[in-house]
């Protein structure tokens, strides 16, 4: 399965599965650098989750930020989940970390365990360019783009591994 069709199956699951608890028409796809197509101050809540950790490029990440800054209503929160260390420990779909460690290096393929409707199976993934930050420089690359940091938190979910959680606020100004 391509990466887009992979995303199209996962926004669409994820319309279905939240159809009881919110409107399932908030789940758009957009360039997460630019994401084009919202007006400034439209937003009161932003959450990028294991997103961020993904851009690797200073500039694009930069953007990413800054465009977050823009969307949001002065006062608005931006929640960020960012791998802080270890990438990939504490998966679930990487169970034998200390067994794959050295070879989570961009462009090599390990086995990924993922679930499936009959249970779980493994795949080989490829694994992907990747950025750790701890959250003290995650915090200043944040509040660089005009951001107040509210909260931080580390967290070892099996989703996300070793990273911090951090919420940000915008000025009620709108710097």
């Amino acid at each position: 399965m391509s990466a887009q069709a992979s995303e199209t199956n996962a926004l669409w699951r994820s319309r279905r599965r939240s159809h009881r608890f919110l409107d399932a028409s908030g789940f758009m796809e957009r360039d997460i650098i630019y994401l084009r197509g919202f007006d400034e101050n439209s937003f009161d809540l932003a959450m990028n989750m294991g997103c961020l950790h993904m851009l690797v490029d200073d500039e694009q990440r930069a953007r990413h930020i800054s465009r977050v800054f823009d969307l949001l209503r002065p006062g608005g929160y931006f929640i960020v989940d960012h791998c802080a260390s270890e990438w990939g420990k504490g998966f679930f779909s990487i169970p034998d970390y200390a067994e794959v460690a050295a070879d989570l290096v961009p462009g090599r393929v390990i086995s990924r365990k993922i679930r499936v409707a009959n249970g779980e199976k493994n795949v080989g993934l490829e694994v992907l360019p990747f950025v750790e930050r701890p959250g003290d420089a995650l915090t200043e690359e944040i509040s660089r783009h005009g951001f107040s940091l509210v909260n931080s938190t580390h967290t070892d979910t099996e989703a996300f591994g070793a990273s911090t959680m951090l919420l940000f606020q915008k000025p009620e100004s709108g710097n």
